[in-house]
């Protein structure tokens, strides 16, 4: 553990950005911290604090997955989704609004539940699972000047942990929890290294042909690495968090990051910092 912790923290330390990093494997609970309760912008990652928030009201049955909502104008914002181009007065359900929070990052759809989860609500049940760097305090794209959501690795990865482990939920919000996570779109940052050619299972990144056994990827279905997760970025900041499963164990994977120069960039190193995870967990040497 201590290699790969030393080998990160080079990498990050390295690329002159502020960084936040857990890496926690479920099954032991060994776990590697990184500046892990330093508070950041929570960007999208803050969606997986609003997932957690609905299903948890789908078991006290306050909401139904099935409930329906219209879109409205007035609700409709830029930046990441679809729905701010859709027509006005659209029916979504609640689990509507929770695929395209997650697997596209729709912000519109966020807001929609802001008002549908309440942020007292959010924040009180942060609360009550010991999640005390993380706040929901505004709207998405509705800039208030000083007022920002924030949380943390060590938070990020606490409610990673309760949407997977059914700690707090059903077993049945838990798996829908993964389900939703394993929709995911953006995979430019820690997942974007890993895809395994699905004739011999080695890693090829976007390699066009297996640099192991030569297979033309056009003609098999590259293997995308079973990696639940959310990303979220604004300019200078690039976050993601998810579980990762590797050799039928899973690991909880948080990396916050903010002050870079060029988003391209950062996430080109998670990418790096990605793959390198991976290896060393496939490889059964991460307590080297």
């Amino acid at each position: 553990m201590k290699n790969l912790k030393s080998t990160i923290e080079n990498i990050l330390d390295s690329s002159n950005c502020n960084y936040s990093f857990v890496l926690k494997d479920l099954s032991t609970g060994e776990i590697i911290e990184l500046n892990d309760k330093e508070r950041f912008n929570s960007a999208s990652i803050i969606k997986l604090f609003y997932l957690y928030e609905a299903l948890h009201q789908v078991d006290k049955e306050v909401l139904s997955l099935d409930d329906i909502f219209l879109l409205e104008n007035k609700e409709k914002v830029g930046g990441a989704g679809v729905l701010n181009m859709l027509h006005n007065n659209l029916e979504l359900t609640l689990k509507d609004l929770l695929i395209l929070m997650i697997s596209i990052s729709d912000n519109t759809a966020t807001n929609i539940l802001f008002d549908i989860l309440g942020k007292d609500n959010i924040n009180q049940s942060m609360n009550n699972i010991d999640i005390k760097d993380t706040l929901v305090a505004r709207k998405l794209m509705r800039v208030i000047p000083g007022v920002y959501n924030y949380t943390s690795a060590s938070d990020t990865a606490k409610i990673l942990e309760e949407l997977f482990t059914s700690n707090t939920l059903s077993k049945n919000s838990c798996t829908l929890a993964l389900d939703i996570l394993k929709l995911q779109k953006h995979n430019e940052s820690l997942s974007r290294n890993l895809i395994e050619c699905s004739n011999c299972g080695k890693l090829i990144g976007h390699l066009n042909t297996c640099p192991s056994c030569n297979a033309y990827i056009g003609d098999i279905s590259p293997k995308i690495v079973e990696f639940p997760h959310k990303t979220g970025e604004i300019t200078g900041i690039v976050h993601d968090a998810g579980i990762l499963k590797v050799n039928d164990k899973n690991y909880i994977v948080v990396l916050l990051t903010s002050d870079h120069e060029d988003n391209h960039k950062a996430k080109k190193i998670m990418g790096n910092i990605g793959h390198l995870i991976y290896t060393h967990l496939k490889n059964g040497d991460i307590y080297a």
